[in-house]
């Protein structure tokens, strides 16, 4: 027998002995994957295919014709594409869309344009494969880690908020789980396979032109991104889809980020005819009616991941949770009730945002405003504006870095007359892992006491308590609530419902003490957002949650109430949404407020709740986000409203979003100073 046969035999196995490893050790995770009904039998077909194409490209010799050879290279490109992007998928949030439609294999080629801008770069199949895997790798395990902490995904708005991430990272997790080992161990070894199998010898010599083009067509395939329409798809069908077209998803939204520009559907015509008719029928009911002499202090709470989870659907406790905000119900001075929040998980600020501007999310998507909106402003609108016209002191507080979220600016052009933050306090007594509820409690408290007689205050109080990292003791934690007939299977849910045990008591203790307090008082409770708990809790609590796009709406739920130490109307299961609140405290407690929230309070008679998911009429019916703006009138006015009052800051209307203001204002300072010991 020819020597020179098992010289190739061996050659050959030494090329290509990690490829038919790769290949028993992906058979083996897809059938484990798929008995674990983490993706199904289908997700084989585009393994096969991917794998023959491979294969077949290995048997074009290298030193043919100089076009046939490209394809060897190009397919080993779109193998690694496809690769990570199966990765990624799975990785960030344990779900992989099997299906590659149009959609999918748009995916893949932006996974692929990656590596083909990293060859052209590099000058090295091998280097692009390597540092291209390693990329999708490292940001496949930190978006894993971010989706179980937060139930959402790393977006570009992460990369501007890295110091509040900060801020808490310490406060999670890390140890590797089965995604991480499993699918960690797949790239790892598809990254070696590919490194070993070469490519760098068939395409030496390659014209410079061909090179050129490739980098051009990677370069105008991320160009098309905003045109991809790609953004709204995601938005109501990640749900159905999860992270199919997770990479897609955050460059659509940084190459459609464009600071504020202003919208082409906006119109600022619009805008003068609302407020020109909202001026109209509010002279129209003054005539009728008068405010009250009565200016309370008004205390504004928004109480951190804090949910009530019995809305998602029926489970029982050894103990009761929140005892004390469910006798809130039949307090004779509350207004209690849901609202739905635009978020779920994270992004707190945004909620903070639509309880002070009244405006909604759902015209100002896949955004941190606070980030993007507020730096070439010089005063905004809000809340806090409508109050300061009328002679209140406003003051900020918030337990935590005053580093995140941009808050410190931001609080400065709304007009806070003063701000507190961690770094400003002191003997702080942490519950856990952050500042407890009752250490915040008794800091608001601590400013009534030491406020002038004639001094009226609103203050803006964001929790800290029950922020996600829900593992880990300490501080004076204590398990107190289980869930009966599942003791122990959801650990971080049992933790949350314990710290919000914990909460509940802070809070009664709290609103003791104002009932005792001897001025006009107001309190305004809500949460940010539902926390992001265990993940087969959800299933278990109710399984159409991922199936029912108005029962996905229970995850937005906040409890929420108004109360205050004097006579208010008593309402009781009511339902709103957080940018509807502010408006409805002012009627409550009968105080002036600007023609915008006049205008809001009206609208809501129709459209109690909006929030980014969606919206619901006041017949109960649900209308999905993407619908909502081409169907009903009065909701793209609203749009408009948003766009003028946020977006369009050059032309904003500040006699329509503010009170006893004309449309020539100016900047306010914000003070930062001690608070009361």
């Amino acid at each position: 027998m020819d020597k020179n046969f098992w010289k190739i035999d061996k050659n050959f196995w030494k090329k290509y002995g990690m490829l038919f490893i790769s290949m028993l050790y992906t058979a083996v995770l897809l059938n484990y994957l798929a008995v674990e009904r983490i993706v199904n039998n289908q997700t084989f077909m585009p393994f096969v295919v991917a794998g023959v194409i491979l294969v077949i490209s290995r048997l074009i010799p290298w030193t043919g014709v100089t076009g046939i050879r490209h394809i060897r290279w190009i397919v080993s490109l779109l193998f690694c594409g496809f690769i990570t992007h199966f990765y990624l998928s799975l990785i960030s949030s344990g779900a992989y869309y099997e299906r590659l439609k149009f959609i999918g294999l748009l995916n893949v080629l932006f996974h692929t344009a990656v590596f083909v801008l990293l060859f052209v770069g590099t000058d090295s199949l091998r280097k692009a494969i390597v540092i291209g895997c390693s990329i999708f790798g490292v940001l496949g395990i930190a978006n894993h880690y971010v989706w179980l902490f937060r139930g959402s995904p790393i977006s570009v708005d992460d990369i501007s908020s890295i110091t509040t991430a900060f801020g808490v990272a310490e406060n999670y997790d890390y140890t590797p789980d089965q995604y991480i080992i499993l699918l960690g161990s797949l790239l790892i070894l598809w990254t070696i396979t590919m490194y070993r199998m070469g490519g760098d010898e068939y395409v030496r010599g390659r014209k410079v032109r061909f090179k050129q083009l490739s980098a051009l067509a990677s370069v105008m395939l991320f160009a098309c991104l905003p045109f991809v329409g790609y953004g709204d798809y995601y938005k109501d069908n990640s749900n159905a889809f999860n992270y199919d077209l997770y990479f897609a998803s955050n460059l659509a939204t940084l190459c459609q980020k464009g600071g504020s520009d202003i919208p082409e559907y906006y119109s600022a015509q619009a805008v003068e005819t609302i407020a020109n008719e909202t001026a109209a029928q509010r002279q129209e009911k003054e005539t009728v009616t008068a405010s009250s002499d009565v200016k309370p202090n008004i205390i504004a709470i928004m109480s951190e991941s804090y949910g009530d989870l019995r809305v998602l659907g029926d489970f029982e406790t050894n103990i009761e949770v929140t005892p004390f905000m469910d006798s809130l119900k039949t307090n004779e001075n509350a207004i209690t009730g849901y609202a739905y929040a635009s978020i779920f998980g994270s992004k707190t600020a945004n909620s903070e945002f639509e309880f002070l501007s009244s405006d909604s999310i759902l015209f100002i998507p896949d955004t941190m405003v606070y980030l993007h909106y507020f730096d070439d402003v010089q005063n905004y609108d809000s809340l806090v504006s409508v109050l300061n016209n009328q002679d209140y002191t406003t003051v900020a507080m918030h337990p935590w870095l005053r580093a995140g979220w941009n808050r410190p600016a931001v609080y400065s052009k709304m007009g806070f007359d003063e701000s507190y933050f961690l770094e400003d306090m002191s003997d702080v007594d942490y519950y856990r892992l952050y500042p407890s509820d009752e250490y915040n409690f008794n800091q608001v408290l601590n400013r009534l006491e030491n406020k002038e007689d004639d001094e009226k205050l609103f203050i803006m109080n964001i929790t800290m308590q029950n922020h996600s990292g829900y593992e880990g003791g300490g501080n004076g934690y204590e398990q107190t609530v289980s869930i009966v007939g599942q003791e122990g299977n959801f650990p971080k849910t049992e933790l949350y419902l314990s710290e919000q045990h914990e909460s509940d008591r802070a809070l009664q203790e709290f609103i003791t003490a104002l009932e005792n307090y001897d001025e006009p008082t107001v309190v305004v409770f809500f949460g940010d957002h539902q926390p992001s708990l265990d993940s087969d809790f959800y299933s278990w609590v109710n399984p159409n949650l991922t199936k029912d796009a108005n029962e996905l709406m229970k995850k937005y739920m906040v409890p929420f109430f108004i109360w205050a130490n004097y006579d208010i109307e008593q309402q009781t299961d009511v339902r709103t949404s957080l940018n509807y609140l502010a408006p409805m405290m002012l009627d409550a407690v009968d105080m002036p407020m600007s023609d915008y929230q006049s205008h809001m309070l009206e609208q809501s008679k129709q459209w109690p709740v909006i929030c980014a998911r969606g919206a619901y009429d006041a017949g109960g019916n649900y209308y999905p986000a993407g619908d909502l703006v081409n169907l009903f009138p009065e909701i793209k006015a609203y749009q408009d409203l948003t766009i003028n009052h946020t977006v369009d800051y050059k032309n904003t209307l500040h006699s329509f979003f503010s009170y006893g203001e004309s449309d020539d204002t100016s900047s306010t300072e914000t003070t930062e100073a001690e608070p009361a010991a």
